[in-house]
């Protein structure tokens, strides 16, 4: 429910009673595939039944970050509508019906313009990546320098720009993972391996 809700967020649900569960509202209800309590929108509801005045038909719900309705739900599974959250000291009023239809709208919205917008950085940092590291560009100072501890039976090393560590050394994969946007400052083809020379021998010796 994401960015609706957040976990540790404290809910206020309510049981619906006789009133109708609508479109738009913010449901808690439990999962007939994992058995555990689920909140997320209800994004339709169906026929309402003569006899009863509940829906008599399929209730589809789906969190406003996700991309697929869950399984279908009966109005009986439903514990109730969540109606506030409580997050640190902030109490939030959750919207539903027509005005939490509109909140589902804006969030998959902006979803969609993310992405369309995420489309052109990530085409300039490849190009930048392949013509970079770029380290000649910044002060001696804050050029990327290696900070390393060799342990009885592993290594322990970091990559410093300044104070901050922008890259660890993986030993037990034997890898350096250089952290973003950082790494297009760092040639990570002349990095070191860093995996200890007896393991190196030990590997040998087994081929």
């Amino acid at each position: 429910m994401n960015p609706t809700l957040q976990e540790p967020d404290l809910l206020e649900v309510r049981p619906y009673g006789t009133r109708r569960i609508r479109p738009g509202d913010v449901v808690c209800f439990k999962s007939s595939e994992t058995g555990t309590m689920v909140v997320h929108r209800v994004v339709s509801v169906g026929r309402r039944s003569p006899v009863t005045g509940l829906p008599s038909e399929a209730i589809r719900t789906r969190g406003d970050n996700n991309l697929a309705d869950d399984p279908i739900l009966q109005a009986n599974d439903v514990v109730g509508r969540v109606t506030a959250s409580q997050r640190g000291a902030q109490r939030r009023v959750i919207a539903g019906g027509w005005i939490g239809l509109v909140v589902l709208r804006c969030t998959r919205l902006g979803r969609g313009i993310r992405r369309r917008v995420a489309i052109l950085p990530r085409a300039l940092h490849r190009l930048l990546a392949d013509i970079g590291p770029f380290d000649r560009l910044l002060p001696r100072g804050l050029r990327p320098r290696l900070a390393r501890f060799d342990a009885r039976y592993r290594v322990f090393a970091k990559l410093l720009m300044g104070r901050r560590t922008v890259g660890q050394y993986d030993d037990l994969r034997g890898v350096w993972r250089v952290r973003r946007p950082f790494h297009l400052f760092v040639d990570e083809k002349s990095l070191p391996n860093l995996r200890p020379k007896s393991e190196t021998r030990n590997q040998k010796s087994e081929i």
